[in-house]
């Protein structure tokens, strides 16, 4: 087999008959291209004279190939948020279901929980025989108008009927917190299932002011992972994933000095009395006022600014009309009701 090129730069390859015993040209390489498993039987078949067969030769450069990638969307699956959001129910989903109410324990009981038993009368009926057992609890206000946003409901556990009637038994399969004598029943809705959440910067930044109303049940504020509930919520368009900042507000340090009793030292030489100055200072309430220089009688006063610093973040996993439910996803610490909510933007 030769090869040759001819005027046009057209490569020329020459098959000549094989020996017996041939079985084929298994790769060939012609001017930078790679042929392979062409054999003279395949040639032939096709009705090219073996003596003049010419191949066109394609020359191929590198070249880069820009692709767009999206980026990947990070989403939260319920199970993972689930077992730090509680129960973030509110007594409006509530207040139009008909109830039972608690009277007593079966044995005369006015507190019981897990696994006792109790007395209530004007039951609705459910079908799969639990209840869920709650109490109105506090009413979430707005930090600077005072206005009631919501009443939060404070759920108890979880009852299963014994006996039916207009004054019934139940039984207490699942206590989370005292039940109590007056605590309402309504039909148990099945475990609240959730979607995925898809945690995303606000679209529009807030022209409003949000704040912390509620750090439910967490004492000296909450913490990562713990909910709390903010001042708006659908008809602000806060939505479910929406990302937010907790700054604490601009407070004020009551700085005071004061000259102790005087210290009396004894040497050799004689006795003598030295003072000792004192400092101290204290964060002041949003609404307590600068004390007078009489209350101040003997001691120095300086009031001085503190800046406003970021607390968290807060990941929002419901919400209602006027307020929203969130998951503090960090904390740098505590936060505290009437701390500000805004963008990470903002």
């Amino acid at each position: 087999m030769n090869f040759s090129r001819n005027s046009e730069g057209v490569s020329r390859m020459t098959v000549k008959p094989a020996p017996i015993g041939f079985a084929g040209l298994g790769r060939a390489v012609m001017g930078g291209a790679i042929l392979c498993g062409i054999t003279t039987s395949n040639l032939l078949a096709e009705g090219v004279p073996a003596e003049s067969i010419v191949l066109q030769v394609e020359r191929l450069s590198p070249q880069v190939r820009t692709l767009n990638l999206e980026e990947e969307v990070l989403t939260i699956s319920p199970d993972v948020i689930a077992p730090f959001m509680g129960h973030p129910v509110l007594m409006d989903e509530l207040v139009d279901q008909p109830s039972g109410r608690v009277l007593v324990g079966l044995n005369g009981e006015i507190m019981f929980g897990q696994f006792s038993e109790f007395i209530a009368e004007d039951v609705p009926f459910s079908e799969s025989g639990l209840y869920t057992i709650f109490r109105p609890d506090r009413e979430v206000r707005h930090p600077l108008s005072g206005e009631t946003l919501a009443t939060k409901a404070l759920v108890l556990g979880i009852a299963r009927q014994t006996q039916s009637g207009e004054i019934a038994t139940f039984e207490v399969i699942r206590g989370e917190q005292e039940i109590g004598i007056g605590d309402r029943l309504v039909p148990w809705q099945g475990e609240a299932s959730l979607d995925a959440i898809t945690p995303a910067i606000p679209g529009a930044a807030l022209d409003i002011n949000v704040y912390v109303v509620s750090t439910l049940s967490a004492v000296g504020g909450a913490g990562s992972y713990s909910v709390v509930i903010i001042s708006e919520g659908e008809s602000a368009g806060v939505q479910v994933g929406d990302l937010f900042t907790v700054k604490t507000p601009e407070r004020q340090l009551l700085f005071t000095e004061r000259e102790a009793i005087p210290v009396r030292t004894t040497s050799a030489c004689g006795s003598s009395r030295e003072s000792l100055l004192v400092s101290s200072g204290r964060i002041m309430e949003c609404a307590e006022r600068t004390p007078s220089r009489r209350e101040l009688a003997g001691r120095s006063s300086e009031v001085v600014p503190l800046p406003e610093t970021i607390s968290g973040e807060l990941l929002v996993f419901r919400v209602f009309d006027r307020v929203s439910f969130a998951l503090v996803r960090k904390a740098s610490r505590a936060i505290q009701v009437g701390d500000w909510v805004g963008s990470p933007d903002g």
